[in-house]
């Protein structure tokens, strides 16, 4: 990129806060850097960043929650009915059981980090997003659910020590310095470890069927069945159908929106590209005109040219 007598150049590196995505760097002479990822406001490297930022990752993340709540739901049912072993036992999942994402934000200056992170009680889950975030000078922390605002805290930090809240144990490890902050959730990836839970496929008679461990009781069944009909999904709000339905219609009219705005911006092209012909193009009927305008006023002035020349002729023969 070239300003006058100055030049800059293009980077891209990896977003640790984007999960290795590349975010576009500008980098200029002396060794000056700025992320310019968030800053490119219109064209086609905007619209390719922002399809991948805002839209695919908004769908992916859709898809996480979907799976999470399912699986949480599931399993809580689940985990109170009884197996078909002899005797029957209870606590056992239908689905691999959610994990827990714990991540320090790239910008954090201390030099704590993740070294466990566990569901220590599935029903206590919310399926909120969480920060963790260091005050004090880094002797503090407070937890604040990002979905309702609610903070707790500050409590005194400790090296190793677990932070337990919403059925979630986190520990932080190392110094960290203040204002770092540690982004903790319980969907994050829930799509891509959407599975049966390893007892079920290892052992079917895991299943559970019975609410009090008597043969034709099928409670659970029926609790599960029933889910269909619960709002359940959407932190209470919808049922499954509803939940899916409400995402492939904001699939649609963000593809809608999408094409129109190419409509838009596609004419607004032709507009500009018709106005520069106009300014600065050649127009082919105009310039016959003058050709046939400039080839008449040859022959005249040819004609003219032959007059004069038979008239000097006929002078020159008298004398």
């Amino acid at each position: 990129l070239v300003e006058g007598i100055h030049h800059s150049r293009f980077q891209g590196r990896a977003s640790e806060d984007k999960g290795g995505l590349t975010d576009l760097w500008l980098i200029r002479e002396g060794g000056l850097e700025y992320n310019i990822t968030d800053q490119l406001g219109a064209g086609e490297l905007a619209g390719l960043i922002q399809a991948r930022d805002s839209d695919i990752l908004g769908q992916i993340e859709a898809v996480d929650r979907f799976a999470a709540e399912i699986t949480q739901a599931f399993n809580t049912i689940h985990n109170q009915g009884f197996n078909l072993m002899d005797p029957p036992t209870q606590g056992h999942n239908f689905f691999a059981p959610l994990t827990v994402f714990a991540q320090p934000l790239a910008a954090n200056t201390g030099a704590a980090n993740v070294t466990a992170q566990t569901v220590t009680l599935q029903a206590d889950l919310t399926l909120d997003n969480y920060e963790i975030r260091v005050s004090g000078g880094g002797t503090t922390y407070e937890v604040v659910n990002l979905n309702t605002g609610v903070t707790s805290g500050p409590q005194p930090y400790t090296s190793g020590a677990a932070i337990d809240f919403d059925g979630i144990s986190v520990t932080l490890t190392g110094t960290p310095a203040d204002g770092d902050v540690f982004v903790i959730n319980t969907t994050t990836n829930a799509g891509d470890s959407f599975d049966l839970a390893t007892e079920i496929k290892d052992n079917l008679l895991n299943l559970a069927a019975s609410a009090d461990g008597e043969t034709g009781n099928n409670e659970i069944v029926l609790a599960l069945a029933d889910l269909q009909n619960q709002r359940f999904m959407g932190s209470g709000q919808r049922t499954l159908e509803e939940y899916l339905n409400g995402n492939l219609t904001k699939l649609g009219v963000l593809v809608r929106h999408s094409h129109n705005d190419l409509i838009n911006h596609e004419t607004n092209l032709n507009q500009v590209n018709e106005f520069v012909d106009s300014v600065s193009g050649v127009s082919i009927d105009e310039e016959s005109t003058n050709l046939i305008q400039f080839e008449r006023a040859y022959q005249a002035n040819a004609r003219m040219i032959t007059k004069i020349d038979e008239l000097l002729q006929t002078v020159l023969q008298m004398i």
